[in-house]
Formats: C-alpha cells, structure tokens, sequence
C-alpha cells in the first residue's frame, strides 16, 4: 500500500527542496541550478534575454511578494532579477550538486 508524504513548510513558510522545487520555495541563501521553466511566450523571452534559462545557477537573495535571485549563466555572465511570485512558482531549482 502506497503512503502519500506531507511536506510541511519549515518556519519560515518555505518547502523543503529534496529534488527539483519551485524557486519561490526555496530560502534566502540557498543555491541551485534552473532544470524548468514552466513558462511561456513573452515571460520565458525576458527571463531567457537576462540570463534565466535552463542550466543557469541561481542564488537566492531574498523572498516575498518578489524573489530576487543571482543568476549566473555560461553565455550571460552574472545578472541579480527581481520575479514577481507567479514566475518564481514556475521557475523549477534543482539543488546545487545535482
């Protein structure tokens, strides 16, 4: 038989991340790198022009109503964003390491 877990929010509001989370989870500090972007048309364009693409490697500074993220891409060099929370959710992270 099957058990569902429930992943509780930590106390600061914040999901665990275990494997790929949405950026908007994820916690002032913690690192990862970009494995989705469940976003399309105008937004995935912007977010691709500044550097926030798939394979880039994310620091988040700061969460909230907007999540502001270091991003570091090959081609891109280092760029710090502010996302409105509805792109963050779809922005998926892997942890840095995986």
């Amino acid at each position: 038989m099957a058990t569902i877990a429930t992943i509780l929010p930590n106390a600061d509001g914040c999901q665990p991340c275990d494997g790929a989370c949405p950026l908007a989870s994820m916690r002032r500090g913690e690192t990862g790198v970009v494995v989705d972007l469940r976003i399309d048309g105008s937004d995935r364009a912007l977010l691709d022009s500044m550097g926030l693409r798939t394979s880039a490697r994310v620091r988040v500074c700061h969460t909230g109503r907007t999540c502001v993220v270091v991003a570091e891409g090959a081609d891109r060099g280092v760029c710090r964003l502010g996302l409105e929370r509805r792109l963050a959710e779809r922005v998926m992270i892997a942890p840095a390491g995986v």
